[in-house]
């Protein structure tokens, strides 16, 4: 049997408006690089093939993803170009390494973190996603400060559009990164060792300090007892890769009397610095009166 007359005229006029109707509009451009999507496209197919599975799996992961994403093309760059050389390169310890000074100072989200010659800002980053505490790192070399600030706006992102939900979960909010007082991350590019600088101020309020000062020559090494051990406030920890309190041992040992603060010399675990696998010398100041 036909359909009765109206409905062909009904079903007539809902193809002709269908056919002028207007299109739906082309999704919004991409702000990214070309290059910089192909990157990610790439860098997705090899690093989400195992989800994360724990809190610590995953601020590796994000770590790791977004330095490859962010501050490996900004570093090959200046390397293609004769820029950094190996003595101003500085030595990495490893995610694994800063999650146990982490855990074993007890740095909390009410904490603060410093970390004097920040470098690309894995430290200061690292801390903030584990954590959720204040984070500062200070950082003179002008492409090292670049790459930071690169490294924090790319972490932002993927915690923004993760692979899946699976691989941000607990962490902290990509909001956190913000400078203060907004946020909690602050990447600067200054001399620490500055009459009045913002380090100066951030050591005194932090719980927990980092400097991976391997290749500083020595006299920079030295100017850390004040700039650093005289700041402390009761119950801090400064970590640093070489021994800051130098000279005899009865002066030494005067030294760390009179300002409260105890010495250990410590070897980490194999694989926890970038530049061996072997384990790696490193000193623990502790503030105690």
């Amino acid at each position: 049997m036909a359909p009765p007359a109206k409905t062909v005229v009904r079903g007539i006029a809902r193809r002709q408006a269908a056919s002028t109707r207007a299109p739906a509009p082309a999704p919004a451009p991409t702000t990214r690089p070309q290059g910089v999507c192909k990157r990610r496209v790439e860098t997705e197919k090899t690093t989400t093939r195992k989800t994360p599975k724990n809190k610590a799996q995953r601020v590796e992961w994000i770590l790791n993803y977004a330095r490859h994403l962010a501050v490996n093309p900004i570093m090959a760059e200046v390397s293609a170009g004769g820029g950094l050389g190996r003595s101003e390169t500085y030595g990495e310890m490893l995610p694994a390494f800063v999650s146990e000074c982490l855990k074993e100072f007890r740095v909390t989200k009410n904490s603060r973190v410093v970390d004097i010659g920040s470098g690309i800002g894995n430290i200061v980053l690292h801390s903030y996603l584990e954590r959720g505490c204040h984070a500062f790192g200070a950082e003179l070399e002008a492409v090292r400060h670049r790459a930071a600030t690169s490294y924090r706006a790319e972490i932002v992102d993927v915690l923004a559009h993760p692979p899946t939900a699976a691989h941000v979960r607990g962490l902290p909010p990509g909001s956190g990164f913000a400078e203060p007082p907004a946020g909690r991350v602050s990447l600067i590019r200054e001399d620490c060792f500055a009459a009045g600088s913002a380090t100066e101020a951030e050591v005194k309020k932090a719980k927990l300090v980092f400097c991976s000062n391997l290749t500083w020559p020595v006299e920079l090494v030295i100017r850390q007892e004040d700039a650093v051990l005289l700041r402390l406030r009761k119950g801090a920890v400064f970590v640093i890769l070489r021994q800051v309190v130098t000279g005899r041992r009865g002066r030494r040992e005067k030294f760390l009397q009179e300002h409260g603060l105890v010495e250990e010399r410590r070897m980490s675990a194999r694989d926890r610095a970038s530049w061996t696998s072997a384990p790696v010398e490193f000193y623990v100041y502790k503030k105690v009166a």
